[in-house]
């Protein structure tokens, strides 16, 4: 035997299952290599896909995907089978299901392996939009959900209104919150936008990146945008990612005659992202409050503000308003309201003492808000169930 497969056999085996093929996703990415630095032997279960159906090595962690391409349900149920067969003659020490839809294979493995099981809950999810499902089938998961999470030896989720609604709906008392901080931070200053634009010193630049879609509330941005900016010349809008509403946005501004102070520039990689972000000086977040879901999330967005320095302006769901209020990061603004977004964006963008303010606070804040920090909740939950 060779001195890698002794090491290797010595360490507690973990299972993370995620039913998508895993492209991207921070918490996943973030949970499991962090636990594979901590002398943790990591695999993550997850789908084939059209685009990628190889198994493969993620910065120390295993990627085998499994099931078969074609339709959700097919892909799901073949994924689930195969999974269960692979598992039968492995080590495995936990199984950690990431979101609703991991519940049901990490749970039957848990059971026949007699190990303990974590479900990771991504979000709300019995409380979120689900438009392309039938109201039966939504039932039933909800349902199964409810049923097999109590019996999880631990659970965890993302926001502190979330593990409260989950305590009452499972009618447990194990949730921790581990929230979506990020672990991809970068060293240094920069000021992309200022330099690719020729943007002066003088000019605020107000960022929004994600999803570039009307459920994420950017119509609502673009609305009040144009509207600061026939007022106000020492202001330009950045949009960056992908979505269903990128032509439409790019042609209203092309309409509009703003393109020099409304700039869309499409989708960044997730390595060169937070140079931008850093890049400017007021982020914005403006989803709607169309569900509990909505209402009780911290995404992954507002961190990414936060590490980055910026100042923050977004919606006054629960979450959000709390802990923007609490910290004196930004403002927060009305639900659905395009006028008190700008409103509220006119009050940060007229008085540069309360910028400067927010500003260091959110610079101090990120000193703390780390996932070296948050990660020790996790390792702790893994400790307590002996692995």
């Amino acid at each position: 035997m060779t001195e890698e497969f002794l090491m290797k056999k010595d360490k507690k085996k973990l299972v993370h299952i995620l039913m998508s093929d895993y492209t991207l996703d921070s918490r996943v990415r973030n949970e499991t290599v962090s636990l594979f630095e901590d002398n943790y032997d990591v695999d993550v279960y997850c789908l084939k896909s059209e685009t990628i159906n190889k198994n493969e090595i993620r910065e120390g962690v295993s990627l085998r995907r499994f099931g078969k391409v074609g339709g959700k349900i097919v892909n799901f149920l073949t994924a689930y089978i195969s999974m269960f067969l692979y598992s039968l003659n492995k080590n495995i020490d936990c199984v950690h299901a990431h979101d609703v839809t991991s519940l049901p294979i990490a749970y039957l493995i848990s059971i026949f392996k007699r190990v303990p099981f974590i479900y990771d809950s991504h979000e709300l999810w019995s409380q979120a939009h689900h438009e392309s499902s039938s109201k039966l089938i939504l039932n039933t998961i909800s349902f199964f959900e409810k049923k097999i999470a109590k019996r999880a030896t631990s659970i965890i989720t993302v926001s502190d209104s979330i593990k409260k609604y989950l305590e009452e709906h499972f009618k447990v008392n194990n949730i921790n919150v581990i929230r979506n901080i990020p672990s991809y931070t970068h060293l240094g200053k920069y000021d992309i936008f200022r330099e690719k634009f020729g943007i002066d010193q003088n000019t605020k630049i107000c960022l929004y990146q994600g999803l570039i879609s009307k459920t994420r509330g950017v119509e609502l941005i673009v609305e009040a945008a144009l509207n600061i900016c026939k007022s106000n010349d020492k202001v330009v809008f950045f949009f960056l990612g992908n979505g269903d509403y990128l032509e439409d946005l790019k042609h209203l501004v092309f309409e509009k005659d703003l393109t020099d102070q409304i700039k869309i520039l499409g989708f960044i990689k997730q390595d060169e992202l937070l140079k931008y972000t850093m890049s400017a000086d007021i982020g914005i977040h403006a989803i709607y409050n169309s569900c509990l879901n909505h209402n009780y999330c911290l995404p992954n967005k507002v961190f990414e503000y936060i590490h980055s320095g910026v100042v923050l302006v977004v919606t006054n769901l629960v979450e959000l308003d709390r802990f923007v209020k609490e910290n004196n990061i930004g403002v927060t603004f009305e639900d659905n309201n395009s006028k008190d977004l700008e409103i509220e964006l006119n009050n940060i963008l007229n008085n540069d003492k309360l910028f400067s303010e927010m500003k260091n606070n959110s610079i101090e804040l990120a000193k703390k808000l780390t996932w070296e920090n948050e990660y020790k909740k996790l390792k702790k939950i893994y400790g307590d169930i002996a692995c």
